[in-house]
């Protein structure tokens, strides 16, 4: 059996110490060496010259090129286009699954990422009144054949404010909060959100 360390002589208890320090030691490289090892890889290295970075820029650039020449779905956009640009996807010929290519859709002047028939990011009313409740999204009239008529003008910018009124009311403001905005000022404030619509995409 192990003698309890009061038992021991002054020599066995100087090379317990010793023994302990050196473990101590041991651990605390361990841990030292296993720290470095995981945080190495990690670690930012600046170039040390600058032909690493131009070898870099280079072949950034030729990545670039590959995709401005590039069209993977076969839609008409190339694909540094449709990553850019339209945000569609460079792997899937229609982004918004609504059967008309975005290549398509872009000539056309709709939205490649709005699936025809719908309102997509269509800009809110800014409200000039303190006390005009506007509702969280205009929803398409629901009368047929103006109904297209009039989306195609809000998206365009070119609705005039009888309409634009229509839709509100159609949409839930009421009539008597409308009436408290003139003409010119719910004209402004829908081509203010407008511009800031088209701006964040």
């Amino acid at each position: 059996m192990a003698q309890p360390i009061k038992n021991l002589d002054k020599k066995q208890k100087l090379a317990l110490a010793g023994l302990a320090v050196f473990g101590i030691l041991l651990i605390g490289f361990w841990v030292y060496k296993l720290d470095s090892e995981i945080k190495g890889p990690l670690a930012y290295k600046p170039a040390a010259d600058n032909s690493a970075s131009a070898t870099a820029q280079d072949a950034a650039a030729a990545e670039e090129a590959k995709l401005k020449s590039q069209d993977t779905d076969g839609d008409g956009l190339s694909d540094w286009d449709e990553l850019n640009i339209y945000h569609t996807s460079p792997y899937l010929a229609d982004s918004d699954s609504d059967g008309i290519p975005d290549g398509v859709e872009v000539k056309n002047g709709t939205d490649p990422n709005c699936p025809q028939g719908k309102v997509c990011n269509a800009p809110l009313p800014v409200a000039t009144s303190s006390n005009l409740s506007v509702p969280a999204a205009l929803p398409i009239v629901s009368t047929a054949s103006s109904s297209a008529d009039l989306n195609s003008l809000l998206l365009s910018g070119q609705i005039d404010a009888a309409s634009l009124r229509q839709l509100l009311i159609n949409s839930g403001v009421s009539k008597a909060d409308l009436d408290k905005i003139s003409d010119a000022d719910l004209l402004k404030a829908y081509q203010t959100q407008l511009a800031s619509s088209s701006k964040k995409q």
